[in-house]
């Protein structure tokens, strides 16, 4: 099922058959430096998939395969995440894409496409990104994104994590 569409992408819904184009992602090192669980294997990523593919039936949404509309190669996933921050709940915009893709803006133009997404599709109040303080190119796409940074936290053991939040504008 296709979310969104943009001029050089489409996000959609990943199926058992983007198992390879998301071990090539969670398992490069690029991309992982900066995850606590660092590159990941065939059996985690199976486990990722299938909570993925859990996720469109409750809650409703969750990761989308980044596909470029050129070559058709999945290049990333970008989607809704649920969080907890501080006893609260939120839903957060994540992305990866793969490292040949960086510094291109494909980034923010499928975090764009997944922010107009989840306001219009589900109308959360506001969308938050948690970012690694050395992650400076996703501060960008935060940035760019329209999010403001509205505090530092901690998340999954991480202490220091930079938390941007984007409302959801008015009707």
């Amino acid at each position: 099922m296709i979310v969104a569409t943009t001029p050089r992408l489409t996000l959609r819904h990943f199926t058992p058959a983007d198992l390879d184009a998301l071990l090539a992602l969670y398992g490069d090192p690029q991309v992982m430096v900066l995850h606590p669980a660092g590159p990941m294997g065939r059996a985690q990523v199976e486990g990722i998939l299938a909570h993925i593919l859990r996720c469109y039936e409750r809650p409703g949404y969750g990761f989308y395969a980044v596909v470029l509309q050129e070559s058709g190669a999945v290049i990333g996933q970008c989607g809704l995440l649920d969080q907890e921050l501080g006893g609260q709940s939120e839903v957060e915009i994540a992305y990866k894409l793969l490292p040949q893709h960086w510094g291109a803006g494909l980034a923010t133009e499928a975090a764009r496409a997944v922010r107009d997404y989840g306001f219009a599709r589900f109308a959360f109040p506001r969308l938050i990104s948690i970012v690694h303080p050395e992650n400076i190119a996703s501060q960008r796409v935060c940035e760019r994104n329209g999010m403001r940074r509205i505090a530092d936290g901690a998340w999954h053991g991480l202490d220091g994590m930079l938390i941007y939040a984007v409302e959801r504008p008015a009707a």
